[in-house]
């Protein structure tokens, strides 16, 4: 998949921050997502409903992952997982979906990723 252009996410969850092997994964919550992403995840619900078309009701998980660590890093990463409400082992997982954020939207994350870093390493 070519890497998307996305300047804003919405809103994330502070409290859902993780940190791992030079990767660092944010929880996007779905009711505040933006336009931009909303068209990403409509073209991911359809591949799903094709390769799923009995499913009637989804939901769904987007992560943003911040890599660092590695030669071509740092960069920004989706990680998005579509899955059937009732049987949640009917699921797709999209995983390193490249992401162009804007500048904005790369401070804001990296914001995030600091403040909540700084929340449990330091108890700030």
């Amino acid at each position: 998949m070519k890497a998307q252009n996305i300047k804003e996410l919405g809103v994330i969850d502070m409290n859902k921050v993780e940190a791992c092997n030079g990767r660092i994964t944010t929880f996007v919550p779905i009711k505040v997502i933006s336009d931009e992403l909303d068209e990403l995840l409509d073209t991911l619900h359809a591949d799903f409903k094709k390769n799923h078309p009995e499913v009637e009701e989804t939901m769904f998980t987007v992560n943003v992952v911040y890599i660092y660590g590695e030669l071509d890093s740092p960069r920004f990463e989706l990680e998005i997982i579509i899955w059937n409400e009732v049987d949640a082992r009917e699921a797709e997982f999209y995983d390193e979906i490249e992401v162009n954020l804007s500048e904005q939207a790369q401070r804001e994350v990296k914001k995030i990723i600091w403040d909540a870093l700084g929340k449990s390493i330091f108890n700030l």
